[in-house]
């Protein structure tokens, strides 16, 4: 599994490295894996009272097919590729832009800071969660111009 900002970022590094060092013209990057669970308690740090349901779709039993690993020690080697979201990363990275998106203010986790350069996992292996529905009860926000309440819609995360 891999954080969108983190594939950008290989896919720049892939488009600008020099050619001389890159041997092939195919790569494999990853970055993270994780189950749902761990990705609810890892909000959980930050938003206590947060809670989500899931039910997997097609799409789970697609991502069964695939291998539980995958080599990206290439891609590491001859153009430096290095993922820069860990779980907890990506969970205060995704928090903050729901809460600018949404007017609220999710807190950081205990230890946590807002940079996410020294948080790397070092995991090689793709994961894969299948349709959530990912809901705070804390978590809401006025809309000062209408009175109505904001709460986040529903989420996918493949």
């Amino acid at each position: 599994m891999m954080y969108m900002p983190d594939c950008l970022e290989a896919t720049w590094q892939l488009i600008t490295a020099p050619r001389d060092s890159l041997q092939q013209t195919t790569y494999n990057v990853t970055a993270v894996s994780f189950t749902p669970a761990q990705l609810a308690d890892a909000i959980r740090s930050r938003l206590p009272h947060f809670t989500m349901s899931y039910m997997p779709d097609f799409r789970d039993d697609i991502a069964k097919t695939w291998p539980a690993s995958i080599d990206d020690s290439a891609a590491r080697s001859q153009w430096g590729w290095q993922h820069k979201y860990d779980l907890q990363a990506l969970a205060d990275d995704m928090l903050l832009k729901l809460a600018a998106k949404y007017g609220v203010q999710p807190g950081l986790a205990k230890g946590s800071s807002s940079t996410n350069s020294d948080r790397c996992s070092g995991s090689n292996a793709m994961g894969s969660i299948g349709r959530g529905n990912m809901q705070s009860s804390s978590n809401s926000a006025g809309d000062s111009a209408s009175g109505r309440t904001k709460t986040p819609p529903e989420m996918a995360i493949v």
